[in-house]
């Protein structure tokens, strides 16, 4: 698969950068329509395993919580998925900064 091939391509070249690599999953929603999503899912946990400085940002697992939550807490805020995303693709101001709070987190990790 051409996703597959790229992305470890560009795993690859960013090891050698010796730089952080922040990955992040591609949440299962119609797992029929995106054919390579669990293989990009896979090897981005393998690759967080092997190289020290690359984290996985939890997309799936957020999806899913929001799911089955209804909601998502930010910052003792509830909010639902479509506020998060309100054309259904693109997450808002509050997403965002929610996202990279976490991106901050991972990264400040041991």
């Amino acid at each position: 698969d051409k996703s597959l091939d790229v992305l470890k391509s560009f795993i690859e070249r960013t090891a050698k950068m010796d730089v952080p690599l922040v990955l992040g999953e591609v949440p299962l929603l119609a797992p029929q329509r995106q054919k390579s999503a669990l293989a990009i899912n896979t090897e981005i946990h393998r690759a967080c395993e092997r190289i020290k400085k690359c984290y996985v940002l939890p997309f799936d697992e957020m999806v899913k919580q929001i799911l089955r939550d209804g909601f998502l807490d930010v910052n003792g805020r509830r909010y639902r998925l479509n506020q998060l995303l309100p054309d259904g693709l693109h997450v808002n101001n509050i997403a965002s900064t929610y996202l990279a709070d976490r991106i901050e987190s991972l990264l400040a990790s041991p």
